[in-house]
């Protein structure tokens, strides 16, 4: 499969296919063009999807349906919809006082279930939030495991909680550890997580957990728009010091990064930038990557203080400091303040649910871009069902 998603540039641009009001309908947005790109690129894939992937279900919780919808497309499956009742004119199953009552509506004896959720903070009134998307699966998977699922396999496109992944205080949850506990005692055989944060996060689990990396379809893009002659890669932090190398050693055949220190409140949680250190960035285009980007601050800081290194300049004067995430959490008006700083442009991708704003050209001043990761996500689905390596050659 290609590896070339689309950047979404306005909401309603994206390929979303309607969710199925009847649950036996074929989701028939799957593109001729994608069908033939198959065919041509990956014979064996396509024909397995054809033939092999009958005892296959795939779901969808409210975390990031949009995505599933896409994915379903791409993987040419039905998608199940656990969280939305359609007959009922109901966005989504639930009680008066909110709780969740997630409802398969395909067979299940037999089959290999996929669950997607990812999750996502309240983009629009009616939201459930991260916590409510956490119970959400939490009942799916117990209700696939009730009617008689063969495997489960979660998949994660953005899993909350990795930050959350080390005991560095007193009397405090290692939260990612406790929620892949409940998954695996209500049944889960598997799961799949993009740029989990920290690979020893699979560690919380005694079942297969394959970690995706982003970089796979980030760098070809990167690769193609910039001169990479003059780019040097930043980390915002030293935490995300191994990420950009990894982007450097791939894009420009050496490891060499700067990095920006600073410190982080254990009262708040807030952290502050004061000062870069690395290779000279006059005249050269700064590229920082990091695995999420949250309210912003961090990546705002960044081009606060890279501007004043001599960083080059674009046709239209703005600093050429550009932002890399896959996750945009983007929250407590992230938008706003990245419109407003001297972040040239910040790419994220769409494993986490974004609201209007986001696409919206006066609320975001066009600097964020979105790219869609569905394609590239159907395929390491498609690999994991057919026990194939994960790598994409």
């Amino acid at each position: 499969m290609a590896l070339t998603p689309e950047v979404i540039t306005e909401y309603k641009s994206v390929p979303s296919p309607e969710i199925p009001s009847d649950p036996d309908e074929v989701v028939v947005d799957y593109s001729i063009i994608n069908l033939f790109r198959t065919w041509s690129e990956k014979p064996d894939i396509f024909l397995h999807r054809l033939f092999k992937f009958g005892g296959v279900s795939l779901a969808t919780c409210s975390g990031n349906p949009e995505l599933a919808r896409m994915i379903a497309a791409e993987l040419m499956l039905k998608l199940d919809p656990v969280m939305e009742r359609h007959h009922k004119g109901e966005r989504l199953r639930r009680f008066p006082d909110r709780e969740a009552s997630p409802q398969f509506r395909r067979e299940l004896g037999g089959q290999h279930v996929i669950i997607i959720q990812s999750f996502a903070p309240p983009r629009e009134e009616g939201d459930s939030g991260i916590d409510n998307q956490i119970v959400e699966l939490q009942l799916a998977i117990d209700a696939a495991k009730r009617g008689g699922a063969k495997k489960i396999t979660v998949v994660f496109p953005y899993l909350a909680y990795a930050r959350q992944e080390k005991k560095d205080a007193p009397k405090i949850a290692i939260a990612t550890k406790a929620l892949l506990t409940t998954f695996d005692v209500l049944g889960a055989n598997a799961y799949m997580g993009v740029d989990v944060h920290q690979e020893q996060i699979a560690g919380f689990t005694n079942n297969p957990f394959p970690t995706l990396f982003s970089s796979e379809f980030l760098i070809p893009i990167i690769g193609k728009s910039f001169n990479l002659n003059s780019v040097v890669f930043v980390a915002a932090d030293e935490s995300a010091v191994k990420m950009n190398r990894a982007y450097s050693t791939r894009l420009l055949d050496h490891p060499e990064v700067g990095f920006i220190s600073k410190s982080r409140s254990s009262v708040t949680a807030e952290s502050r930038a004061y000062s870069y250190q690395g290779p000279s960035l006059v005249r050269k285009i700064v590229i920082s990557v990091d695995d999420m980007v949250a309210g912003g601050g961090t990546f705002i800081d960044l081009a606060r203080i890279v501007a004043d290194e001599g960083v080059s300049k674009d046709d239209f004067g703005q600093p050429n400091i550009y932002c890399v995430a896959t996750h945009g959490l983007l929250v407590n008006g992230a938008v706003e303040k990245i419109r407003d700083s001297l972040i040239n442009k910040l790419w994220i991708t769409n494993t986490i649910r974004q609201g209007r704003e986001v696409f919206n050209q006066e609320s975001s001043g066009g600097k964020i871009e979105v790219y869609n990761a569905a394609p590239w996500l159907a395929e390491k689905i498609a690999r994991q069902i057919l026990n194939k390596s994960m790598r994409i050659d």
